[in-house]
């Protein structure tokens, strides 16, 4: 690589990328945003699901606190709940932010 008399880098290799290279991986990051969006809808169902079972873990709690008797098991039931729905909530939470990181850089290269 050497630097050109404006300030430009310039590169033997990159005579040869021309505009049907420019078009091809312009074709590729389309074919990523369309993959990163399908990942999207995916999550939004899969929290769609999360919800669904959160509100019948709720359900199955209810129905174990009033068949149980002691104090000690109504709070573990509630602490180990509690403790799976922030795992799961935590786990989407890093999977929406890598995603969204991947959304802002395929589009600043498209």
């Amino acid at each position: 690589m050497t630097m050109a008399e404006q300030g430009e880098a310039t590169c033997e290799g990159c005579d040869e990328f021309d505009r049907h290279g420019f078009l091809e991986m312009k074709r590729d990051f389309r074919g990523m945003r369309r993959d990163v969006t399908k990942i999207r809808v995916e999550l939004v169902e899969i929290r769609a699901d999360l919800r669904i079972l959160d509100n019948r873990m709720v359900n199955v709690e209810k129905t174990l606190e009033t068949f149980a008797t002691r104090n000690e098991m109504q709070l573990m039931l509630r602490e180990h709940a509690l403790a799976n729905r922030k795992a799961m909530y935590r786990a989407l939470g890093i999977v929406t932010v890598v995603l969204g990181g991947l959304m802002c850089i395929l589009e600043s290269l498209n």
